[in-house]
């Protein structure tokens, strides 16, 4: 995979074969969960399937998400908690949640470095 092929030269790009890994990874992510070719019902099975495949407990780390984005929003009660927060806790949640995923495939696969 050439990463300057695929998204244009960037000079702050890593240069280091995990660059190529992470990338695999994330695009395989993209294409498995494309809102564009999947219903959001499909997405939702998709997704915990995912979890499932990668031995993980759907509901405890939904809720760890939550706690951690209630952490970064310093959210303690519910009347910290007004629309706009609600929105970046699911918007940071959803971006732990990839993290996690990132990570479980990365430690399948391993690092080159």
């Amino acid at each position: 995979m050439n990463l300057d092929d695929m998204y244009g030269p960037n000079p702050n790009r890593p240069d280091h074969p995990d660059m190529e890994k992470i990338s695999a990874i994330l695009v395989g992510m993209d294409a498995d969960m494309d809102p564009a070719k999947f219903s959001h019902k499909e997405l939702e099975e998709k997704f915990k399937a995912k979890v499932a495949e990668l031995d993980a407990n759907l509901e405890v780390i939904s809720f760890a998400a939550l706690q951690r984005a209630f952490r970064v929003l310093n959210v303690t009660t519910k009347a910290d908690l007004d629309p706009e927060k609600l929105q970046d806790a699911i918007n940071l949640s959803s971006a732990w949640l990839d993290g996690f995923i990132v990570g479980r495939l990365w430690s399948k696969e391993g690092s080159d470095g």
